[in-house]
């Protein structure tokens, strides 16, 4: 360590105690990864701070040295943040993972942004309540404040938009230590049940942006009461081009709170894990209905199955949604492949029908690197995508590669790149921002948009700490 590494610990452990700074090399190397495919990156100490006051003084002792400071939830995003970890304070906001307020005369619930989706969704369930779109893929360990930094969505998505969408108030530790509240939050004598009516919306700006602008330590979000029916619907596509239309038409509805479009992998994959009516399909639309009694459900059912039946789809049993998908909250996620191998991703938001173009260059990336990968035993798969908001989808890429075969890794993390770059240069937009992702869009931005930003960066973060190089913002 050196001798500045050790003056920091120093001074961060008289703010927070010993037991919860850290510079052990052990535990560095414990958070030098996260699930992207990037090379690892040790920071100089780990922090685990429990209150709002106690970032703020981190925060404010960084300044002081410019020492850069790196936020983590549970590292589960596949953005590559570890890059920015290099000589940094990293501040673990796990221990800050309070349900602070399930208001249901108000229909917001305030939390410690250090808390888990997967806790969130449980515990507001036991109060018949849930938060609009609830987290990523991996909602059961990843944190409320790492997914409203990346716009994360999975579930809900179609009827709720991204996460980010259903916040109404944050609270946020600027670089320089201040502590601020956003939406009506912000207003001395308002409660924090409203984004908009006060003012400019200062909550969007530190959502999405990978972190960069703040540490948010708290945020307030809109709930919903938990469906009293909910009804499972799941077609057969005889091609991609007519999975996009039923897509469409089910979406035009804005009735589902989610809609999968699966491809002929997971199809098969699934069906081999005992759903048998996936068995075989090449591409099937799974679609949830959620309602407050059965008479609504029934007939919003009735009405979206006459929307995805005018396209020519077929019917076919629902099982997987209806057995492991919905009551199995965030268990399904293809984390590993049946084999056990590794899993890394590419995701990006383009309108429905774009996805053909989508499947188009994912398949040009495949081939051309076909020979690597049956060198390096990996396998590349274009898998599924969320409808988001309605108009959008996500389109879910991926390759399974074993960790110990040697070169494996670099041949993905070079794949990795390039799908970004093809995606970006056909307009995809991608909403988990780090290393690679975040450095390429930030390339792409327009001049003038570019230096905006910049400016409000430079104005919260005068000393450059936190997270320098997000977004090519320092």
């Amino acid at each position: 360590m050196s001798q500045e590494a050790g003056e920091i610990v120093k001074k961060l452990t008289s703010i927070l105690g010993e037991k919860y700074v850290t510079a052990s090399l052990p535990d560095l190397i414990a958070y030098s990864c996260d699930i992207s495919p990037e090379p690892r990156v040790l920071p100089d100490v780990v922090v685990r701070p429990k209150t709002t006051e106690e970032v703020a003084e981190i925060l404010k002792e960084a300044n002081k040295t410019k020492k850069p400071v790196v936020p983590r939830g549970a590292g589960t995003c596949p953005a590559g943040f570890i890059k920015y970890q290099k000589n940094a304070i990293v501040v673990d906001m796990t221990r800050m993972d309070e349900i602070i307020d399930i208001n249901e005369k108000e229909m917001t619930v305030t939390v410690e942004c250090g808390v888990t989706w997967g806790k969130l969704y449980y515990e507001l369930r036991k109060k018949g309540w849930r938060v609009g779109s609830y987290g990523p893929g991996s909602a059961l360990s990843a944190t409320v404040g790492g997914a409203l930094s990346h716009h994360s969505l999975a579930y809900g998505c179609a009827k709720y938009g991204s996460v980010s969408e259903n916040v109404t108030s944050l609270e946020v530790v600027l670089p320089t230590g201040a502590i601020i509240n956003t939406g009506s939050g912000a207003y001395p004598h308002a409660k924090k049940a409203q984004r908009y009516g006060i003012g400019p919306d200062l909550t969007g700006l530190f959502l999405g942006e990978g972190g960069a602008f703040g540490i948010k330590t708290k945020a307030t979000m809109m709930i919903h009461p938990f469906p009293e029916a909910v009804r499972f619907l799941c077609y057969e596509a005889e091609n991609l081009k007519q999975l996009l239309d039923a897509t469409y038409e089910v979406s035009k509805t804005r009735i589902p709170s989610d809609i999968l479009g699966f491809n002929p992998w997971l199809n098969n994959a699934l069906g081999e894990a005992g759903f048998k009516s996936l068995l075989g399909k090449d591409y099937t639309l799974h679609v949830v209905i959620e309602a407050p009694n059965d008479k609504v459900a029934d007939a919003q059912a009735e009405y979206v199955d006459n929307a995805a039946k005018k396209t020519g789809v077929k019917e076919v049993g629902a099982e997987w949604l209806k057995f492991f998908y919905y009551p199995r909250f965030a268990e399904w996620w293809p984390r590993t492949s049946p084999k056990g191998k590794r899993w890394y991703a590419w995701c990006n938001k383009i309108p429905i029908y774009d996805y053909l173009r989508t499947h188009e260059l994912i398949e040009e990336l495949f081939n051309k690197y076909k020979d690597e990968c049956e060198k390096y035993q990996l396998e590349p798969y274009d898998v599924m995508y969320f409808v988001v908001d309605w108009n959008t989808v996500d389109a879910l890429l991926l390759v399974y590669a074993w960790d110990d075969v040697p070169g494996a890794r670099e041949v993905v993390r070079k794949m990795w790149r390039e799908g970004f770059e093809r995606f970006v240069a056909e307009g995809g937009i991608h909403y988990w921002l780090g290393s690679a992702v975040g450095e390429l869009v930030a390339r792409n931005w327009a001049s003038e948009y570019r230096e905006t930003l910049r400016a409000i960066k430079k104005v919260l973060d005068p000393n450059g700490i936190l997270i320098p190089g997000m977004l090519l913002l320092t």
